[in-house]
């Protein structure tokens, strides 16, 4: 056979191969049939569901950005705070913040945004799967967006952002959006010796930029009908008097009433009141002279001059003086110093567990252990000589209460 019938052969072979058609067959067209009515019933079932997810994730769901953010575990009003729109004087210039928003990757969120006393403050959030990190920085107006972006310093993120300047009396306060900040100047005592307050609401709600607060303000934020946080707004540790001042007490000059140790605690500790107009005193007891930072329950913080720890409280008899005596890591518990200027007293009786504990005065001091009520200095005879009331172990300044609760 030649090549040319040979190779004319298989092209006759494949053409009339590439015509048949394989007879059906019952059974796989069954199965084609049951796997179409399957598809068509799941399809069908799908569009219900997402129709029945439409209308029910709204009403159970909280609002969420409208791009679903990497953020790291965080609170649930952290996450809120971050979820919440750009505030400030500036944040509805779309050009600026795009600019401002242009200089970053992404995992930014950009929470401030505006002019405040000549200053343009900007705060935003940087990041990732594990970590999120506030920054902020204020510039002059005329300043450029480079500079306003790279001079940023790293601050504490929380569900409430309070920002400060160096430049200017600006104090800056974020909370949620769906929050309500409340401000307080001064305060009054009554005569049962419980600070009062005037609140006065924030002009933008959930959010403050206050030009040249006052030493004595104070906030309380409120979401949901319960109140979040309350303390003062900045507390200033410069000195022991700022500190009184920032709880917003109206009080006379400071003076050291005593000076020594403590047995169990290093250092040498003093205890310094100042007299309020109802007549009572406001104590600090610290264990070094220069300021220490106070936090939550007057924790020991980096002071100038060292570290040092700082415990605060209230007496209604200037003579007759309790105060819970702090540990070096800051936690306030059951141990007190009992201070009186009384002449002749010579025991301190404080509560105990069960009755009353008395404990010996040595130079007008005594350490021991007490519970919350009443503690009453007596003479070698018994007699009463004054008495004072030891508050509860809380977080509070000078007798009163701090709030900081963002759980569920």
């Amino acid at each position: 056979m030649s090549t040319e019938l040979e190779q004319a052969l298989r092209d006759a072979f494949r053409d009339a191969a590439g015509t048949v058609v394989p007879r059906p067959e019952p059974m796989r067209r069954l199965l084609r049939r049951r796997r179409r009515r399957w598809a068509g019933l799941l399809s069908l079932l799908a569009t219900v569901a997402v129709a029945i997810v439409a209308g029910v994730v709204p009403a159970v769901q909280p609002a969420t950005s409208e791009k679903q953010r990497p953020y790291p575990p965080l609170s649930t009003w952290t996450r809120a705070l971050l979820d919440s729109p750009t505030r400030g004087s500036l944040a509805g210039d779309a050009d600026l913040l795009r600019a401002v928003e242009s200089s970053f990757s992404d995992g930014v969120k950009v929470l401030f945004l505006g002019d405040v006393s000549g200053r343009r403050f900007l705060v935003y959030v940087r990041y990732g799967e594990r970590s999120a990190t506030l920054y902020h920085s204020d510039i002059p107006i005329q300043g450029a967006v480079e500079d306003l972006v790279g001079g940023a310093v790293a601050g504490p993120l929380g569900p409430l952002v309070t920002v400060t300047s160096t430049a200017v009396p600006v104090t800056i306060g974020l909370a949620p959006a769906a929050c309500a900040i409340e401000r307080s100047i001064g305060a009054s005592a009554s005569p049962e010796n419980t600070v009062e307050h005037k609140w006065a609401g924030a002009p933008d709600g959930s959010w403050t930029a206050w030009a040249a607060p006052d030493p004595q303000e104070r906030w309380r934020v409120g979401c949901d009908g319960k109140i979040r946080s309350e303390a003062p707004a900045v507390l200033d540790t410069s000195s022991y008097e700022h500190l009184i001042s920032s709880a917003g007490i109206q009080h006379e000059p400071l003076r050291q009433r005593w000076s020594g140790p403590i047995e169990g605690s290093a250092g040498t500790w003093t205890l310094s009141t100042a007299r309020l107009p109802s007549g009572a005193v406001a104590v600090v007891l610290a264990d070094a002279p220069a300021a220490a930072t106070v936090a939550t329950t007057f924790t020991a913080a980096p002071g100038r001059g060292g570290s040092g720890v700082v415990s605060t409280s209230i007496s209604a008899d200037p003579d007759v003086i309790v105060i819970r005596v702090p540990s070096p890591s800051g936690q306030l518990g059951d141990r007190v110093l009992i201070f009186t200027a009384q002449p002749g007293a010579t025991q301190a009786y404080v509560r105990a567990e069960i009755g009353g504990l008395g404990a010996a005065l040595t130079g007008g001091v005594a350490v021991t252990n007490a519970r919350p009520g009443p503690v009453a200095v007596r003479d070698a005879t018994g007699a009463e000589l004054g008495s004072t009331w030891l508050l509860e172990e809380v977080p509070q300044l000078f007798g009163e209460r701090l709030v900081s609760d963002w759980g569920s």
